[in-house]
């Protein structure tokens, strides 16, 4: 694991915990060029859209577990451990929605408009 100094104490801290000053997070502080909250929308729309493929195939994958349980299971062995395997399954797929929530919460925080984001156009049209 990465480790960096903090400024106030000479303390590690885990990569993952340090601040990365992206445009949306320091605009209040500095003036940010326009451009660059275009990349970091840009990079946060890609990490949407990636991190939307994980539920999309542990639901699948689901689905093809439950079909396979009701075919193949029988036994409370087997149902037992069909079921608990179907369970995290469902629990990977709840982490990956969480995540998917966050971003897409972040995303909105860089200010691009609702209209910018081709899903959410998606989704109005179909839902409006």
């Amino acid at each position: 694991m990465f480790h960096a100094r903090t400024e106030v104490s000479n303390v590690p801290k885990a990569a993952q915990e340090l601040e990365l000053y992206l445009p949306s997070s320091i605009a209040d502080r500095v003036t940010c060029d326009k451009q660059l909250l275009n990349v970091e929308f840009t990079l946060r729309f890609a990490q949407a859209e990636m991190t939307l493929n994980d539920p999309s195939s542990q639901i699948i994958l689901r689905g093809r577990l439950i079909k396979s349980k009701e075919r193949h299971s029988s036994g409370q062995h087997q149902l037992t451990h069909s079921c608990k395997l179907i369970s995290c399954i469902q629990d990977r797929i709840q982490v990956s929605a969480d995540r998917y929530r966050s971003i897409r919460a972040e995303t909105a925080e860089t200010g691009i408009p609702r209209q910018r984001i081709p899903l959410v156009e998606h989704l109005e049209e179909t839902t409006g």
